[in-house]
């Protein structure tokens, strides 16, 4: 999991009339044990921040059939249209299914909880 350039994800979430968004940096998928651990101890969040980078097309090309059960973690670095001056970890619901890919670089996902998350890769 590495880049060679900068690249920063869109990712929207919504859910009950309600929409969050952030750009940030793909950390990857966290399984409910690796979401679980992260939870209960700062230092794993701290380390978790740290990770390269992972191209959308990564997760993109990750059989359907796999996805379901994992969350998307983020590096923060703009919520809405503000620069988040402190690392910011944002981890989606798990996710139930994969709606649409789009591109390697544009997927949809739906959450367990029945949100869409939307995420767009773009160079930095």
């Amino acid at each position: 999991m590495s880049t060679e350039s900068k690249k920063l994800i869109k990712i929207g979430v919504y859910n009950k009339g309600k929409e969050l968004n952030y750009t940030g940096r793909l950390l990857g998928l966290l399984s409910d044990k690796e979401y679980a651990a992260i939870i209960d101890t700062a230092s794993l969040r701290k380390k978790l921040l740290t990770v390269p980078t992972t191209p959308l097309s990564e997760i993109a090309s990750i059989p359907e059939k796999e996805i379901p059960g994992f969350r998307i973690a983020i590096a923060v670095k703009k919520r809405e249209e503000d620069d988040v001056m402190k690392k910011v970890l944002f981890i989606t619901e798990p996710i139930d299914f994969v709606s649409g890919v789009n591109s390697e670089k544009d997927v949809t996902f739906v959450g367990t909880d029945g949100s869409y998350i939307i995420v767009d890769e773009e160079e930095a």
